[in-house]
Formats: C-alpha cells, structure tokens, sequence
C-alpha cells in the first residue's frame, strides 16, 4: 500500500507511516482507547506537521475526542458544524470525500461558510485555520451511526498549509485508523460505546 500510494513520500515519510499503522492496528495493546487515541494524535501531528491534531469516534453529535484542543470547545464541534447548512448531511459529504481539505468541504458554498457563526465564532478563537481530515462509518444500524474522525489544523491564518504530502501521509493512514477504530468500539462495553443520546436518529446511507 506505501508503494502505490507513497509516491513523493520521503524514506523518513514512509518509516513514519509504518510506525503509525503498526500501532493504529494495534489498539488492544494499549491500557484503553484513550490513550491508543492520543498515541496516534501525537504521532501524527509529529510526522504530518500540523500544530494540531484530534481523532474522535462515536455518533456525529456525540463524538468522543482526544484532542490537541481544550474540552469542552472541541467537543461542540460535530453540534456546530450541522449549523452552516441545514439543508446538506455534511456527515456523508464528510465520508464521501474521505481524506479531505476543509476547502473541499465547503467549496459549494465557500463565502457563506467563512462568515458564518461556525467559523467567526468557533473555528476562529480556537485557531482551528487551515485543516485537513478523514471520516468513515464504523458502524450504521440506519438509525445511530458511529463515525471515526482524524482532524490536522494549523493555528495560523497565514504561513504553512496542508498540500500533497500530508495528504498522503493521512490517506496512507485511513484504513489503519478505520480498522483501529472498528476495534476499539466492538470491544467496549455498551455502556461506554460512544453513541448518541436515545433520541437522535442521523442517517449516513444513501437513500
């Protein structure tokens, strides 16, 4: 896989990602998920670059972070985002594109998204600036669907940005997170699945 989808990657790069993925899929080796959770956060954010970095699991409303970023302002975060455009499930947008750009996210609608509350008020005093992500489905019973987020952010406005070699770092990295993550939440306990509250139902099938 670092073969086909490493091209460009320095020899650092690829030992870099091949330490990651061994301990992406290995979560049952750690004293708990949080911890797998913040191995990886560190480490990514180490070999990508990014001043920050934070990797969530549970239902889009309810998502349980490990982050760079302070709770409870992070944890608002899968609230927040539904705000912008009510009218689109910018979750499946989110695991359609898989590893993503924020400007990719938005593009349809980039000037109403960087005056909006979500970005004026939230993304900005967090200095949540430039971003790249992936999401996938763990798990989807049509009515509780649980999703696995890996977010990179620089802080500032200006300066470096994401571009084709974090991108690939993240997309070599996917499938290991997606598998780590599947782990992690069949092996908990019910009580400590992260899912959302009895009462939301949000779909990420098509139909």
């Amino acid at each position: 896989m670092i073969q086909r989808s490493g091209a460009g990657l320095s020899h650092r790069d690829l030992k870099g990602v091949r330490r990651l993925l061994d301990l992406a899929l290995r979560p049952g080796e750690f004293a708990d998920h949080r911890v797998w959770k913040r191995t990886l956060v560190d480490g990514v954010r180490e070999l990508t670059g990014a001043d920050r970095a934070s990797f969530a699991v549970g239902s889009p409303d309810a998502l349980e972070w490990v982050s760079d970023y302070d709770d409870p302002g992070v944890s608002e975060y899968g609230l927040r985002i539904t705000d912008v455009r009510p009218d689109v499930d910018i979750w499946r947008r989110h695991v359609e594109l898989g590893v993503h750009h924020r400007d990719e996210l938005w593009l349809p609608i980039a000037p109403r998204f960087y005056r909006s509350a979500y970005f004026q008020e939230y993304l900005m005093p967090m200095r949540a600036f430039d971003a790249l992500g992936a999401t996938w489905v763990v798990e989807d019973d049509g009515i509780r669907p649980v999703v696995g987020q890996f977010l990179l952010h620089h802080d500032t406005e200006t300066g470096r940005r994401f571009g084709a070699r974090e991108r690939a770092i993240l997309e070599l990295l996917e499938p290991a997170l997606h598998t780590g993550s599947g782990i992690t939440f069949e092996a908990a306990p019910d009580q400590d699945r992260p899912d959302a509250p009895p009462h939301t139902a949000v779909a990420l099938t098509n139909g």
